[in-house]
């Protein structure tokens, strides 16, 4: 009996080990370096030959072609696109979110054309309206706001963590991040 219980003991004190390890990046508030696409090019086509309904976040939809013009003519003129995956859960998602907004700010005066694309994988409109309660920059322009809610982008995207960024360029292998990113000292 002593040796069942303690192999059980055993077993349970792996798995919650191997449950730490496996999870710290789910909590982590570290910046995380971008993994490149070695030499891959992640490509638009989600947000533009859109197979889903497309809704902003408050769950109506976008009229047919908004997003996918403005996604095309970024992406066509080679600007930087950042396809940015949060939620109102993540603590780190949220952390970043005042940093993001300085970024984008700080790109509009100096003329540079970033394309922010942020989706969100809430489960409801509630936890989004309150989120933009805190932060109401992120609903407004430049942002291009997508509510995921049946995870059509982020499977595409195969986003398993929050936060995730995709830099997206035109004829250029695409970066991404999993976890938070200093935006206001480069990423």
């Amino acid at each position: 009996m002593k040796i069942k219980l303690g192999i059980v003991f055993l077993i349970l004190s792996i798995v919650t080990v191997a449950g730490v390890f496996y999870l710290k990046d789910y909590i982590s508030y570290d910046v995380k370096r971008p993994e490149t696409s070695r030499g891959r090019v992640q490509t638009i086509e989600p947000l533009v030959d859109v197979k889903a309904v497309l809704t902003d976040y408050s769950d109506k939809a976008y009229a047919d072609q908004i997003i996918q013009d403005r996604v095309r003519t970024a992406y066509d003129q080679g600007d930087m696109m950042i396809v940015h995956f949060w939620a109102s859960w993540c603590a780190p998602c949220v952390n970043e979110i005042p940093e993001i907004v300085q970024f984008m700010k700080k790109n509009k005066a100096e003329n540079k054309k970033i394309q922010f694309i942020a989706v969100n994988l809430d489960s409801g409109t509630a936890e989004i309206s309150k989120f933009l309660k805190s932060f109401p920059e992120i609903d407004k322009e430049p942002f291009i706001r997508i509510w995921d809610r049946d995870n059509f982008l982020s499977k595409y995207y195969n986003v398993d963590k929050l936060p995730a960024s995709i830099f997206l360029q035109k004829d250029k292998p695409y970066r991404r991040t999993n976890g938070a990113v200093d935006w206001l000292r480069g990423w």
